[in-house]
């Protein structure tokens, strides 16, 4: 299955998971996993969340920010990849001045 994220409605959300400032997020879904490429306006955040019964998989496209994972803050930039496994909790926050983005893969494994 070939994904083309120029052809999904991007949706402007702010405050992801309670984080600040805003996101442009492409979504696609079905009964295995979620698929998002988001968009992170400079500044913005996704707010720190636990994984229970999933796992996430994220591929910076594009910028470069910082990742709270669980205690620890760690830089992150285009080419590299956060795993964060089930019973992590982590945020995604875009410390620069330029858009991040990323595709991110979400199995539903807690079915």
């Amino acid at each position: 299955m070939i994904l083309d994220f120029d052809k999904i409605e991007g949706k402007y959300v702010e405050n992801m998971k309670g984080g600040e400032g805003g996101v442009t997020t492409r979504r696609y879904e079905d009964d295995e996993v979620v698929v998002l490429k988001n968009t992170m306006d400079p500044g913005a955040s996704v707010g720190f969340h636990t994984h229970h019964g999933d796992y996430e998989v994220i591929y910076v496209l594009e910028g470069e920010g910082t990742v709270q994972e669980d205690d620890q803050m760690k830089p992150i930039k285009a080419g590299q990849v956060n795993y964060c496994a089930e019973g992590c909790s982590h945020s995604l926050i875009n410390s620069s001045d330029k858009p991040l983005t990323i595709v991110a893969v979400l199995p539903k494994t807690g079915k």
